[in-house]
């Protein structure tokens, strides 16, 4: 992606060359003398500098490993066939709702 250089007058950003882009199409306006710091494509809040990688490489690693008892594994099954059953007796119910929601 190629920038764009403009300037403010008046309150209003003007581009110093004509803009080859369709009406509607959202710009992310960044002062000249932070522009080095921005990158478009990155989520806003992140530290990419290396600090920040390596803070958050270390917070990662201090995760513990997410393991299921088989008890936490009968109780999901449970939970699941639960829903399942209630879904399928409630099923006419909701598609006569969406039907009369229809016509």
């Amino acid at each position: 992606m190629n920038a764009i250089k403009a300037t403010v007058r008046n309150g209003r950003i003007e581009a110093d060359e004509p803009v080859n882009l369709p009406d509607g199409t959202e710009l992310l306006v960044v002062p000249a003398d932070q522009a080095e710091r921005v990158d478009a494509d990155e989520e806003p809040g992140w530290d990419n500098s290396p600090e920040g990688i390596a803070a958050w490489l270390k917070w990662y690693d201090s995760l513990e490993p997410l393991i299921l008892t088989p008890e936490d594994e009968a109780k999901i099954a449970t939970a699941r066939r639960e829903q399942r059953e209630w879904e399928l007796a409630n099923f006419e119910k909701h598609a006569e709702k969406l039907r009369r929601q229809w016509e």
